[in-house]
């Protein structure tokens, strides 16, 4: 018999609004944000620079229990250091905080964020379990404050114009989205990469960006079935991680999902979307890698995990913050609803049911973008 998940649905009173903060304002009228990191490694380094390059934004502050990697993050921008966020947020006057720690720590970190009525930018995937993530969206709900989740790739160029072609009604109706994203075992301090209490593995830290994806452009799932397989496991994790996530969606599109922390060396991304008139498909090893084929009629430091790049113009880290700004200033809605990354953590806990028993499991709720 198949297990169940239950989504809350999305209500008016939702955070995802457009807001205009109240904050500090510079000489020349310009509303300023002061703002706070949790965790010195890769991502915070490269979000910190493109915070700081925003008019109207100031780096001030970065808390790490590693003292010497927070002073390296902290140097360029000559902020304060701290090892208790708790003191973070009180002495350094935070507006904002962007939460760049593993994966286990984002629901205490967010909620804190949401207690002391800041803003947060915060990793994916949003919390380990969908309860977690939920609670962290009516806690934002409640204060009224912004909460953005780093959904990345809905700012991959390339993803972008593939969902515009596919809501165009340039392939018909959509029947079948397959993805595969795949590279190296990433290495985390003390391989919390590798350990599931910390990251959950490569369904939970690397296809989720896949299943963000198709709920982005096909709305809420329905059923999940998961196989995975993995080496050497050992007292810290794994150092293999291979996965494959089928989801029915209720519009009908199903969903295969493919992840890998077994590969070599490098890193790819891929994905086709098959309609009734015709294939879009993307591969990010090929020089001119988004093509559609329509029916005949129509025709800081390095991070420690691989960090894809768009070969199209805009860096899409840096278009993602540049996106949580304007939305802060009032100026766009919300790409990323908070209620989809609640989802997706449902759906990647879903498949961790499913390949603990076997079979399948529904999920009953959940919004459409």
């Amino acid at each position: 018999m198949a297990s169940t998940v239950l989504l809350r649905k999305e209500t008016s009173a939702s955070a995802t609004q457009c807001h205009s903060a109240v904050s500090e304002y510079d000489d020349k009228g310009v509303m300023m944000f002061r703002v706070g990191f949790v965790g010195a490694g890769g991502m915070a380094r490269l979000h910190a620079s493109s915070f700081s390059s925003l008019e109207g934004f100031e780096v001030v502050a970065f808390m790490d229990v590693r003292d010497e990697q927070a002073q390296a993050a902290a140097a360029p921008y000559k902020a304060a250091v701290f090892d208790d966020v708790q003191k973070m947020i009180l002495d350094a006057d935070l507006d904002v905080m962007v939460v760049c720690t593993p994966s286990v720590f984002h629901h205490e970190y967010a909620m804190l964020a949401a207690e002391h009525n800041l803003h947060a930018f915060v990793e994916k995937p949003l919390a380990m379990k969908a309860s977690e993530a939920d609670q962290i969206v009516q806690a934002f709900r409640k204060s009224g404050k912004i909460l953005m989740v780093g959904h990345v790739v809905r700012f991959f160029g390339e993803y972008v114009q593939a969902r515009n072609r596919i809501l165009s009604g340039a392939i018909g109706s959509p029947v079948m989205i397959r993805t595969t994203r795949a590279g190296r075992m990433p290495r985390g301090v003390g391989n919390w990469f590798g350990n599931y209490a910390q990251s959950g593995g490569v369904i939970l830290d690397l296809i989720v960006h896949d299943l963000d994806y198709a709920v982005w452009c096909f709305g809420a799932p329905r059923r999940v079935y998961a196989k995975s397989v993995v080496s050497d496991v050992n007292a810290v994790g794994v150092s293999l991680d291979h996965a494959f996530v089928t989801v029915k969606f209720q519009n009908g599109v199903i969903g295969h999902f493919e992840g890998s922390w077994a590969l070599p060396d490098g890193f790819y991304t891929a994905f086709e979307v098959s309609g009734s008139g015709g294939i879009i498909q993307y591969d990010s090893r090929k020089v001119s890698p988004l093509l559609l084929s329509e029916s005949a009629a129509e025709e800081g430091q390095k991070p420690n995990v691989f960090l894809p790049e768009s070969p199209l113009h805009d860096c899409p880290y840096r278009s993602e913050v540049q996106h949580f700004a304007e939305v802060l200033q009032g100026k766009a809605e919300l790409v990323v609803k908070p209620e989809d990354a609640v989802t997706c953590v449902a759906v990647a806990e879903s498949a961790w049911w499913s390949l603990r028993t076997g079979q399948s499991v529904q999920i009953q709720g959940g919004a459409k973008s």
